[in-house]
């Protein structure tokens, strides 16, 4: 939930997790960032192509 609000988390609270929830916790970043990296890109890439031709892809 932090993640996607912006919100502040402690990452000392991580330690705190057993080792499987900690994997689960870490494999859940690890896609949270990917995912945000390639909605960074579409956006680029559908604000390039409405200002080579005025209009966004569908």
């Amino acid at each position: 939930m932090a993640l996607e609000s912006g919100k502040r988390f402690k990452v000392s609270d991580l330690y705190l997790l057993s080792y499987d929830d900690f994997e689960h916790a870490i494999t859940l970043l690890k896609e949270w960032r990917l995912d945000r990296h390639y909605s960074s890109k579409f956006r680029l890439l559908d604000t390039s192509m409405v200002a080579l031709d005025g209009k966004p892809e569908a």
